[in-house]
């Protein structure tokens, strides 16, 4: 059945979900590149004319993160780093909170975990915040460290950027060289939870630390919600034929 939907092009991913010690983890497959697919009565099986892809939970949605919503740029630490720099030091008024993060409108659509202030100085009227800041650090094994793509599974509204150990993997709907300022581009409003795999340069994710940061504008001055929520899946390569076990019912 899984050849059959392969050869008609109905899926380009295959993801199956396995119990490893208690947690469950998600094992995603190219159906691009994989054939000979064989499914036994507990094992999965596929060979490729390229390596296969795999990828690996670095963080779930609905996890901490870091948050800077007081209305400006947040400024370099004492070292020059800019607010989405690995190392940047300069986060004491920056609050944290898990997602979803932002604040609904006048229709609720979402179950917000951390509401981020809508006025600039956290002040209850006046001029709304027009970008949202985000910083999150997080721990890979070392395979992580030759992954050559991350899979970015995102809710945001109304458009984004994103920095990993201060380099820029992914922009959607946003000016290359926007400022706090900026709204999205045309000031098209976009709320979309949505999945997409993103070429990142070799040996940018490492072993141990790494820090992702982001950037989230509105579409507009006066603008009725904002949402932010946001997992990472890194990639690795197989030898050319992999086998998922799946332990019996």
């Amino acid at each position: 059945v899984l050849d059959m939907f392969k050869k008609n092009g109905n899926y380009d991913f295959l993801s199956l979900f396995q119990d490893v010690g208690g947690e469950e983890v998600e094992r995603c497959i190219d159906m691009s590149i994989a054939t000979d697919i064989v499914v036994t009565e507990n094992k999965l099986t596929f060979n490729g004319t390229a390596p296969g892809i795999v990828y690996h939970a670095a963080f779930s949605k609905k996890s901490s993160w870091q948050y800077y919503d007081w209305g400006n740029q947040p400024a370099a630490d004492s070292a020059g780093r800019a607010w989405y720099a690995k190392d940047y030091a300069n986060t004491s008024s920056w609050g944290s909170g898990n997602g979803i993060l932002g604040f609904n409108g006048s229709t609720a659509t979402e179950t917000i975990g951390t509401t981020l202030h809508k006025y600039i100085n956290h002040a209850s009227s006046g001029t709304q915040v027009y970008t949202y800041y985000f910083r999150k650090t997080f721990t890979l094994p070392a395979e992580a460290a030759t992954s050559a793509s991350v899979r970015i599974n995102i809710l945001y509204d109304d458009c984004y950027a994103i920095y990993i150990n201060g380099t820029e993997v992914d922009r959607l709907y946003l000016a290359k060289n926007a400022t706090y300022s900026t709204f999205s581009d045309g000031g098209s409003a976009h709320k979309e939870e949505i999945s997409r795999v993103v070429t990142i340069p070799a040996g940018l994710l490492r072993a141990g630390s790494n820090t992702i940061a982001v950037e989230l504008h509105q579409n507009q001055s006066a603008s009725s919600d904002i949402y932010f929520d946001m997992g990472l899946d890194y990639a690795t390569s197989g030898s050319g034929t992999c086998a998922i076990v799946v332990p019996p019912t």
